[in-house]
């Protein structure tokens, strides 16, 4: 009976730090904001995981229009993320957790009962409203993501290839009776195909740590990096639809000292940083709209971080993992932020059409 008591009060606990994380975002409704005309409105598809309650292992696929309006699952088993678009913007691409067939080599101990089946280790595909969701690929021990190619042809997936090199890109032709093809010959991350399909920006992975972008031919050959150096610790590059500016993210930026958006031409040169809300940090995974007027991405609310401490009583000490999604112009700096949802949102991609 104490041990009901306990969690009981444990739960009544969290509902008031949820009120408190939503009550949190009010001051920012104050603040003069800058407007994004909206000429045409787009979709965007997300991840989103049941407020305060940590961004896993519980997460599913949401749409949205950019405005806010017609927002609605899409996935209902809480083991679907990493959201991205085909082409033709008919169908969506993510990543599907399922239970391990062979033992994890990185991490043998991932075999807890509450994390059994929430290995990221299948490659799904579904129709843009949710429907006919089915398995392109399954990939142990983790798939990190999947990026279709502008013709259709190819994706590039972002996984862990066998021990020693760590996640790894690689090439994959659904339509023919073919394995991943490793990409290149060494830990790399976060890859974007080039408007025209003939290129991929990616950031090299050494140790712990990521390299400023580089960019190889649709096979992996020919990899050279940017003309201009931007600096190291680059996540998420990608490619605006013109092909001449890159939205990405980059550690130990101000005023947090976080990962914040930054936009930059093709060749590395002009960056700048977009986001200066001293309110919120760690924004990443922009996403351009398909005109290319507008970029989408999240943030976390610096009062209410995703690695708050837990009291000795077993409570949150603050709200814990305030995460929304924000739609901004790549063309200014933005001094305020203004949330598009109320709730948790990361992730977000803008439908190709």
């Amino acid at each position: 009976m104490k041990a009901t008591a306990h969690a009981i009060a444990i739960v009544s606990t969290l509902l008031l730090f949820s009120f408190a994380a939503i009550s949190a975002l009010s001051p920012l409704a104050k603040k003069t904001l800058k407007t994004v005309p909206q000429s045409a409105v787009g979709t965007i598809v997300y991840e989103r995981v049941p407020e305060d309650s940590g961004p896993w292992p519980t997460i599913d696929i949401y749409s949205l229009n950019e405005d806010g309006t017609n927002d609605r699952a899409l996935t209902h088993d809480g083991h679907s993320h990493a959201p991205s678009w085909s082409p033709d913007g008919r169908h969506i691409l993510f990543v599907h957790d399922a239970a391990l067939q062979k033992p994890d080599p990185y991490n043998p101990h991932r075999g807890h009962e509450t994390y059994e089946t929430h290995h990221p280790v299948e490659l799904y595909e579904m129709n843009r409203d949710g429907s006919d969701p089915h398995l392109l690929k399954r990939l142990e021990p983790l798939i990190d993501g999947a990026e279709w190619s502008p013709d259709g042809k190819n994706i590039v997936v972002q996984a862990a290839a066998a021990p020693p090199p760590g996640i790894c890109l690689f090439l994959w032709s659904p339509k023919e009776p073919s394995e991943p093809r490793l990409l290149v010959p060494y830990p790399a991350a976060h890859p974007a195909w080039s408007p025209d399909g003939k290129r991929i920006l990616f950031v090299k992975r050494i140790g712990r740590w990521l390299s400023s972008p580089f960019v190889a031919d649709a096979d992996g050959s020919n990899v050279t990096p940017l003309k201009n150096d931007p600096g190291p610790e680059i996540f998420e590059p990608a490619w605006s639809p013109d092909g001449k500016r890159i939205a990405y993210a980059q550690d130990n930026a101000p005023p947090g000292r976080t990962p914040q958006i930054f936009v930059m031409n093709e060749d590395g040169s002009s960056a700048r940083q977009l986001t200066q809300d001293p309110d919120w940090e760690y924004c990443r995974h922009p996403s351009w709209s398909p005109d290319g007027t507008r970029l989408a991405f999240s943030c976390t609310l610096k009062a209410a971080p995703c690695w708050s401490r837990i009291a000795d009583n077993g409570t949150p000490v603050q709200p814990w993992c305030v995460v929304r999604l924000f739609v901004i112009s790549p063309d200014g700096p933005q001094e305020f932020l203004k949330p598009l949802t109320d709730h948790y949102g990361a992730k977000p991609a803008f439908a190709a059409k």
